[in-house]
């Protein structure tokens, strides 16, 4: 991996430095790789690095990666870890209520009302036969 780029924004009021690093490489970074990487160029332990995005556009072998870069484990989970949990336990939930009434209620009201609507056309027809027949 070759740099090319490396821009820093310091974030005095969450304690950390936002990263944006433009490197060259013959595959797409892993987050792991990208994490190790900018810990070893700015001396600080790879855990302090979180990985926001990789991003490469195609037939082009560079890479523009967003991180944060903490100042200690503690403003680390302080931040991050109470997104992550947050998110986990509401998508956790969502995703039971959904599957245990709301959903099954939407879509079952979606095929009584299609239903409706092909026994209003059937019966439009047998009132036409109706009259044909009455004729």
């Amino acid at each position: 991996m070759e740099e090319l780029k490396l821009d820093t924004r310091d974030n005095p009021l969450l304690r950390r430095k936002e990263i944006e690093l433009v490197v060259r490489a013959d595959v797409t970074p892993s987050k792991d790789e990208a994490a190790g990487y900018i810990g070893a160029r700015l001396g600080v332990d790879k855990e302090l690095v979180v990985i926001r995005s990789i991003e490469g556009k195609y037939g082009v072998q560079e890479f523009l990666i967003k991180a944060k870069v903490y100042q200690t484990k503690d403003d680390l989970e302080l931040v991050e870890g109470k997104q992550k949990a947050k998110s986990g336990a509401e998508g956790e939930q969502g995703t039971q209520g959904e599957a245990g009434g709301e959903g099954n209620g939407g879509t079952a009201e979606a095929s009584e009302s299609g239903g409706e609507a092909q026994a209003g056309d059937g019966e439009g027809d047998k009132s036409e036969e109706n009259k044909e027949g009455n004729s």
